[in-house]
């Protein structure tokens, strides 16, 4: 036989509100700003990198673009040296040929 009684429910009860109550007035838009912050400042972090990235791929590209062009102006180089250097063979050639044919 127990020597006191108590009932704490009442006690337990008026302590779950006072949780709840401070959940919900204080805990909770608290955590609903946090949460607006970081999405408002991970939206700018993302569109940030997303413009550095376009700018670096446009940056690329138009390097890319103008490499290649210098390489056509010089692969037009190397095959007119080629053909110039071709016919003075084929002159050399044939004059050889007409010299050694005289003498």
């Amino acid at each position: 036989m127990a020597w006191l009684n108590t009932d704490w429910e009442n006690e337990l009860n008026q302590v779950q509100d006072r949780i709840n109550t401070i959940l919900d007035e204080k805990v909770e838009p608290m955590l609903d700003r946090t949460v607006e912050k970081a999405t408002t400042e991970i939206t700018t972090v993302i569109a940030k990198a997303e413009f550095e990235l376009r700018d670096n791929t446009n940056t690329f590209l138009a390097e890319l673009a103008a490499q290649r062009q210098q390489m056509v102006v010089e692969m037009k180089g190397v095959i007119r040296y080629a053909a110039i250097a071709v016919f003075l063979v084929v002159v050399a050639s044939v004059l050889l040929i007409k010299f050694v044919g005289l003498v």
